[in-house]
């Protein structure tokens, strides 16, 4: 895929709008089946982060699926791995769920729950 360079714009209105440094990056257009073969997303992100100067966190791999008990009183169900997300559901203790995927966000590891309705926090669960 050609490379067409960097083209610096200020008068773009997100640009002119945001009181932080930003930056669009356009990283191609894919419009041929012969584009898309050559397209690697994880490179071209590994080479955005890179370019940054910001470290590359690798992505959590998911996991088979494994059988938690919730051990907390209740615990929120969210709809990302993490306290910012919002909750979408409570469970109580004893219930059990599958997860489906695991992902960590500063200390606390997160599981997806197979259900699709969510996140929990795994430091309130024991695995079945």
């Amino acid at each position: 895929i050609r490379n067409r360079g960097v083209k610096e714009r200020s008068n773009l209105y997100i640009l002119r709008h945001t009181s932080k440094p930003t930056i669009i990056v356009e990283c191609s257009f894919v419009d041929s089946r012969n584009d898309a073969d050559k397209w690697d997303v994880e490179a071209v992100a590994r080479a955005i982060v890179s370019a940054c100067g910001l470290a590359v966190v690798p992505t959590p791999a998911p996991v088979d699926g494994y059988l938690v008990r919730i051990t907390a009183g209740a615990l929120n169900v969210r709809s990302g791995p993490g306290t910012k997300y919002g909750v979408t559901a409570s469970v109580c203790r004893g219930e059990a769920f599958t997860i489906v995927e695991e992902a960590m966000n500063g200390s606390t590891r997160w599981g997806k729950l197979k259900s699709g309705a969510g996140w929990i926090s795994l430091a309130y669960t024991e695995k079945v």
